[in-house]
């Protein structure tokens, strides 16, 4: 699992639309932050993910900052390095964060837990977020 900032082309083709190519699963980071993009990434994929992020930010920024132009992906072991030097080879800066595994997204900020929920919990709460919102 890796994050890239984004960058246009002259075509108006993104290069999360061109990733797919090389093995990318591109997922934009939506204006709520990389934890909700993983958190959508995790329910619609029915996978858990182990994600760990170092930086100087404190972790709520980390996780729900809404920054532009990121995107998270993901691609199978044997297509990674291939992925990666594919969008370093577009000049884009990417991180690798993670992996794709098991039942529960987890995921440390600095080396501290900051997020540790099965995907079945991510996405009861997902579905309920909804039926609330209609009342």
């Amino acid at each position: 699992m890796a994050s890239a900032e984004r960058a246009g082309s002259k075509s108006g083709e993104q290069p999360a639309d061109r990733l797919g190519r090389p093995g990318g699963n591109p997922f934009d980071v939506p204006p709520h932050g990389l934890a909700v993009a993983l958190a959508e990434s995790c329910i619609s994929g029915s996978l858990g993910a182990q994600v760990h992020v170092e930086t100087g930010l404190r972790p709520d920024v980390a996780l729900f900052s809404e920054s532009q132009s990121r995107i998270l992906l993901s691609a199978s072991r044997d297509k990674a390095e291939q992925l990666k030097a594919y969008i370093e080879g577009q000049g884009v800066p990417v991180a690798e964060i993670g992996i794709v595994e098991g039942d529960s997204l987890v995921v440390d900020i600095n080396g501290a837990s900051a997020v540790n929920e099965s995907v079945g919990g991510l996405k009861q709460v997902w579905e309920d977020a909804i039926p609330c919102l209609m009342k």
